[in-house]
């Protein structure tokens, strides 16, 4: 009993372990981790963070320190004059060998008082910095999108498969009962043909269908950088909701107030009109207060033909400490000048239009997905009564088949037009929660409590399920 009971358990541990599926949260936790896209976006922002504390250094202080030492030989030769024994002066030429040392240090402190570029030019830094922090919010939400879309392009993947595998094992079997009524002398042999057609093009479709799937689940080794067979998938009971709120001109005013990339271009607008003034002021005058002190020694031997006390060795100290102040006024520099501030009127005029653009852009976008979304309710409902038609159509032709009033043809083509309505129903289904997403971040509302919440409505397949959606 024991053996028995043991034997149970690892069974159970086994098909437990067959039938273990990704979830969307932890395929989102993974590529979290491991997305290379997402990581150069954190690192071209924490990047492009520095630029306001880069740009805020030409308003501080800046304190320099140096300290210098130079050993120089000299070897001259002069005419001097000397005073002989006897006091008179005497002509001679003088050999003189000098090693000098120099050494010391100088401190100097500069406090720019009036500059009005670096003024500017810290207010585009500030700017600049925004546009980054606008930037990676938005990658943050793409993340969030690539990251669902993948999963869904697995899903309607593996959602085709599974019917193609569906239709190809029901024309497998309408193939095998065709084969039968012809040997009993029940059908023509164009019925057999039919099914065998039916059933090659539901084989070819399957394998099509599978490099589909092998194909979207490189999008998710793509991100997370583990591989991936088996995902959850969407419960039948999920329900289509309209967007929150229900207006297309609230979504039309959200997405022209707060989409990011509109806030960045904004803010990139801000930062190209503070250059533009910065490249204006170029031409004005600056002050800067400069407080220095050093301190420098002299020392060093001396080698003579001659002998006289007036040649000494080298020996020489100063310490000084001062103020200066520094006016600097700009009147020629070969025209670079002015041609930066033509340069830099363009750029403004060109974020401007950026503006203007991205805005425009946004608001067709939010108008778009929101028709998308409401449109895709629409179908999800059609599609939905359309299977049920589909089934009806499919029960009469299969009816009228078997008592002669409807051919072979009718039935598979009825056979045919189901599967497809319920494979345009499960897509239709998958276009509406990408486009909620999609609309959601146009106007900046999507965050990870979306990815969750709609994970709840995704389950873990069955063993049979797993394998009608498996490569294997």
């Amino acid at each position: 009993m024991k053996f028995q009971s043991l034997t149970l358990i690892l069974l159970s541990a086994i098909m437990t372990l067959e039938t273990q599926a990704d979830s969307l949260v932890r395929i989102y936790e993974l590529a979290l981790k491991n997305d290379y896209q997402l990581q150069r976006a954190e690192a071209i922002y924490l990047a492009d963070s520095e630029l306001p504390v880069i740009a805020r250094g030409g308003l501080l202080p800046k304190i320099q320190a140096d300290y210098q030492f130079r050993s120089a030989f000299e070897d001259s030769k002069s005419r001097q004059l000397i005073t002989s024994e006897g006091g008179g002066l005497l002509d001679v030429n003088v050999a003189l060998d000098r090693q000098v040392n120099d050494h010391g240090f100088y401190l100097r402190l500069e406090q720019p008082l009036f500059d009005a570029s670096a003024w500017h030019e810290y207010k585009k830094g500030k700017a600049k910095g925004l546009v980054a922090e606008a930037v990676y919010a938005d990658a943050r939400q793409e993340f969030i999108l690539r990251v669902v879309t993948a999963y869904l392009n697995v899903l309607r993947a593996q959602d085709n498969l599974s019917a193609t595998r569906s239709q190809q094992r029901a024309f497998a079997t309408r193939l095998e009962q065709t084969k039968k009524s012809f040997k009993n002398g029940l059908i023509a042999v164009n019925d057999v043909a039919e099914s065998q057609l039916a059933y090659d093009n539901a084989s070819l479709r399957t394998i099509e269908e599978i490099n589909e799937v092998e194909v979207s689940l490189e999008g998710l080794f793509n991100m997370t950088g583990q591989r991936h067979s088996i995902i959850n998938i969407l419960r039948e009971d999920y329900i289509a909701y309209p967007p929150e709120p229900d207006n297309i001109w609230d979504w039309e005013a959200a997405g022209s107030s707060d989409n990011l990339l509109l806030i960045a271009a904004r803010h990139a607008e801000t930062a190209a009109q503070e250059n533009k003034k910065a490249a204006i002021f170029e031409h004005a005058p600056t002050l800067k207060l400069g407080v220095f002190a050093s301190n420098l020694q002299t020392n060093g031997t001396v080698d003579s033909n001659i002998v006289s006390p007036f040649i000494l060795a080298p020996g020489q100290s100063s310490n000084n400490i001062g103020i200066e102040l520094k006016l600097k006024i700009p009147l020629y520099e070969g025209g670079v000048t002015s041609a930066n501030h033509r340069r830099a009127a363009y750029q403004y005029q060109a974020s401007q239009n950026l503006v203007s653009e991205t805005d425009r852009r946004v608001v067709t976008k939010s108008r778009q997905l929101f028709l998308k979304v409401k449109s895709n309710i629409t179908h999800i409902e059609a599609h939905r009564r359309a299977i049920l038609s589909a089934k009806g159509a499919f029960d009469a032709a299969t009816a009228g088949y078997k008592i002669g009033t409807r051919n072979i043809i009718d039935v598979l083509n009825a056979q045919n037009a189901l599967f497809l309505n319920e494979r345009n129903y499960a897509n239709i289904r998958y276009d509406h929660i990408e486009n909620s997403f999609r609309l959601r971040a146009v106007a900046a509302r999507l965050t990870t409590g979306e990815l969750y919440r709609f994970d709840s409505f995704l389950y873990t397949p069955s063993n049979k399920q797993a394998d009608q959606r498996s490569v294997r």
